[in-house]
């Protein structure tokens, strides 16, 4: 597939638009623009040629086109989502400047870059200084000395960055061969040693502290180590505090260690714990003017509706219909479906089908539904097949049985499914009055589980004990 079809799998609808606006303020040709319509639509290439009255070649040419002017609109539309993104511009702004042999506007965007990602990257500011140490020297503009000096301290930092690296890699290796990191005193020594060699050196910086820290969390996670985690965020997370290091510059960091501490705390039990970090993590989306809200939100939803749907289902409902009004929450299509689905997951756990069944035609009918994963679409579907048997449309349900199998036969990958074909198979006995061993069907549920380690969408066991 090529590159251009798959932006259009993949781009939500504020990035469409936003590639539409640029494409149409910057390109007068209108065939391009008619070019970009019929793709999205999926129209073959052959097919566009001779609807447009154009040969291939320049077809060819006028896609090329468009794909760089597409690329430059979706670049546009995160110019300044991070740091990182912003500084680039700024810095490829300043070389633009300095090919046109201006060398004041030049330094101009280089300062500005310099000043946005100041202490965050020595990898861009080793580039930085590079570029802007070869504007004074070809243009005999100014001393290079001072930027001389600060590259140097760049490359120093590149060197200390390598080591813990090399660090952290060996690390990171035995962590994953290991059974529990918690219990393994010679592993939590190499990790102390670690964190002691960073913050030794003398160059030692939150990034560098953050690119462990994150490494780390990341291989426990894939090991479900969750109380490996609480221990080495909180500890993380004090460090940063006690060094004054949470600031505008690291604000996504503080987040993501709060999103971290939120989803152990609940996937240890701490359901307290995971709570108040929830209200932590709350006002902390709210700071710097709702900086990083809209991106984040979802985890604050998603963390309250993990821990109510244990404790007390109405709040977690209220919470998902809260959620529903959010408008920077709502302009992400995938978090419109996540509320839809587990609404609907909470309205069947209280037993209110017909609202459960409204939410799930919701997340089905939202533009996402259709990139999911072939498997988790068939468990959604499975999802509704109960429900629609609970409703008693039984017409519905033969069809629905028909377009499940149809899916079943697709999916390669059969133990992701297992429990699903079962409850299929059942809800079919239970409409046509047969027979069937509900015990038997629970433990091979719990069988599955345990062997294949893998997650349904409801707990198919827990539902049929309380049938």
């Amino acid at each position: 597939m090529e590159i251009i079809n798959v932006l259009h799998h993949i781009l939500n609808k504020n990035e469409q638009k936003s590639i539409v606006k640029f494409i149409t303020r910057t390109k007068k040709e209108t065939k391009t623009i008619q070019i970009y319509q019929h793709l999205k639509k999926g129209d073959s290439d052959a097919h566009i040629a001779e609807k447009l009255n154009i040969d291939m070649n320049l077809y060819r040419r006028l896609k090329s086109s468009l794909l760089k002017e597409v690329f430059k609109g979706l670049s546009v539309l995160y110019f300044d989502w991070d740091v990182i993104n912003e500084s680039m511009h700024l810095f490829i702004l300043g070389r633009i400047m300095k090919e046109k042999n201006q060398p004041n506007l030049a330094e101009y965007f280089f300062k500005k870059a310099e000043k946005k990602i100041y202490g965050t990257n020595a990898n861009f500011r080793y580039i930085l200084y590079t570029e802007w140490i070869d504007l004074y020297t070809q243009q005999f503009f100014k001393n290079p000395e001072e930027l001389i000096q600060k590259r140097s301290k760049a490359l120093d930092l590149l060197q200390i960055e390598a080591m813990i690296d090399s660090k952290a890699s060996r690390l990171l290796y035995s962590i994953k061969r290991s059974q529990n990191f918690s219990t393994d005193p010679k592993l939590l020594k190499e990790m102390e040693d670690t964190i002691k060699a960073i913050r030794k050196s003398n160059l030692n910086t939150p990034t560098i502290r953050w690119k462990f820290y994150d490494s780390i969390t990341r291989v426990l996670m894939q090991k479900k180590d969750y109380h490996s985690i609480v221990n080495i965020t909180q500890k993380t997370f004090k460090e940063f505090q006690k060094k004054q290091w949470f600031n505008k510059e690291t604000h996504e960091k503080k987040i993501k260690m709060l999103i971290n501490l939120v989803n152990a705390y609940y996937l240890t039990g701490n359901t307290v714990k995971s709570l108040e970090t929830l209200n932590l993590l709350e006002v902390t989306l709210k700071e710097y003017k709702n900086m990083l809200y809209g991106r984040y939100c979802f985890y604050l939803y998603n963390g309250m509706v993990m821990n109510y749907s244990v404790t007390d289902k109405n709040k977690a409902i209220e919470i998902l219909l809260k959620a529903l009004k959010d408008q920077m929450f709502m302009t992400i299509p995938e978090n419109v479906l996540y509320a839809h689905l587990n609404l609907s997951i909470q309205y069947f756990d209280t037993k209110e089908y017909k609202k459960a069944i409204t939410h799930l035609v919701n997340a089905m009918n939202n533009e996402t539904f259709k990139k999911l994963d072939p498997a988790f679409q068939l468990k959604i579907l499975v999802f509704e097949l109960i429900l629609r048997y609970y409703r008693e449309d039984f017409d519905y349900c033969d069809s629905l049985i028909l377009k499940i199998r149809r899916l079943i036969k697709k999916i390669k990958s059969k133990t992701s499914i297992l429990n699903d074909i079962m409850i299929v198979d059942m809800v079919e006995k239970l409409i046509e009055n047969k027979p069937f061993d509900k015990n038997k069907i629970i433990l091979e549920i719990r069988r599955n589980r345990q062997t294949y380690k893998e997650q349904d969408l409801i707990q198919y066991d827990i539902w049929l004990e309380q049938m």
